[in-house]
């Protein structure tokens, strides 16, 4: 299928890439929203996520500095929080899980 508009094709994506029912996504307006919280380098979504990471609970926001930032294991994590394993990979779900909704509840 390709779009009247601007003529992108293939499935729902990114700004220029056709929604379901065949309406190219940069036509509608959650298309529109999208591509502007892209469109300046990622500025927007960058401090969106900033803005997201400092409201999570301290404990959350450590088991994820800990992962991403300085590359520790599961394990060591779990000495440094003093809690099982098991937790911190829960912890850290936790915090993906409400980081994935402050960033979508920002496109929306």
């Amino acid at each position: 299928m390709r779009c009247d508009d601007c003529g992108a094709t293939g499935a729902a994506g990114p700004p220029g890439q056709m929604a379901p029912g065949g309406d190219c996504c940069a036509a509608s307006e959650a298309g529109r929203h999208h591509a502007a919280f892209f469109a300046d380098d990622g500025q927007a979504f960058r401090q969106t996520l900033i803005d997201a990471i400092r409201a999570l609970p301290e404990k959350e926001q450590y088991a994820m500095s800990m992962f991403y930032e300085h590359d520790m294991q599961l394990k060591e994590i779990a000495v440094v929080l003093k809690v099982t394993e098991s937790r911190v990979c829960q912890i850290k779900a936790q915090a993906i899980a409400r980081l994935r909704i402050a960033v979508i509840g920002s496109l929306i």
